[in-house]
């Protein structure tokens, strides 16, 4: 299992969990894009928290994996049929 040390193989994980989530659950668009924006904005203070210190990055890796999963939840979101207006 050489391949889930990559830290790219375990983000898509996180998107794709996001994805099955968002599949099996209605999430309200508008809910969803408040969730979005907290979690890029928390994404957002823990990188430049962990650059200007030197502390241990999991705060940062832990948002990474948060904001992967919220853009897999979002990507579900916007690409089902009855959220499009011509359906």
């Amino acid at each position: 299992m050489k391949a889930i040390e990559f830290p790219l193989s375990r983000i898509t994980i996180s998107f794709i969990l996001g994805i099955i989530i968002a599949y099996y659950y209605k999430i309200n668009l508008e809910y969803l894009a408040i969730i979005l924006f907290t979690g890029f904005l928390t994404f957002t203070i823990s990188f430049f928290y962990s650059k200007r210190r030197n502390v241990n990055p999991i705060f940062f890796g832990l948002s990474t994996y948060l904001l992967a999963f919220i853009i897999g939840l979002t990507t579900q979101v916007v690409h089902t049929e009855s959220n499009q207006k011509n359906n």
